[in-house]
């Protein structure tokens, strides 16, 4: 498990929270800042142990409130790819590698 660092840039505000869930075509983000959907915005994605970043243009589509915590789901104009090219993309293959894996 890694903690990895997520900022949101809007025109008008930057928030931050943390990545809660990621696929090729969109992810999860968890924050303690209440963020409006439906808006368009930067999405860039922290290596937890490097100096990487990743950057994507996305879609906010979805919010669910949990106690204090929000989490906001998106979706990105362009796929991350599913190989070593990023620290993303290692962490999607991975993760799509246990999946498959029978018990």
């Amino acid at each position: 498990s890694v903690r990895i660092m997520a900022e949101l840039i809007t025109p008008t505000c930057t928030y931050h929270g943390v990545l809660w869930d990621i696929s090729t075509c969109g992810a999860c983000i968890q924050t303690y800042e209440v963020i409006p959907i439906g808006m368009s915005c930067t999405v860039r994605l922290h290596q937890h142990a490097g100096s990487q970043v990743v950057e994507r243009q996305a879609r906010l589509l979805w919010t669910d409130d949990v106690m204090r915590a929000h989490y906001v789901g998106m979706s990105f104009d362009e796929p991350i790819p599913v190989d070593s090219s990023t620290f993303l993309g290692v962490l999607i293959e991975n993760s799509r590698a246990s999946q498959e894996s029978p018990d």
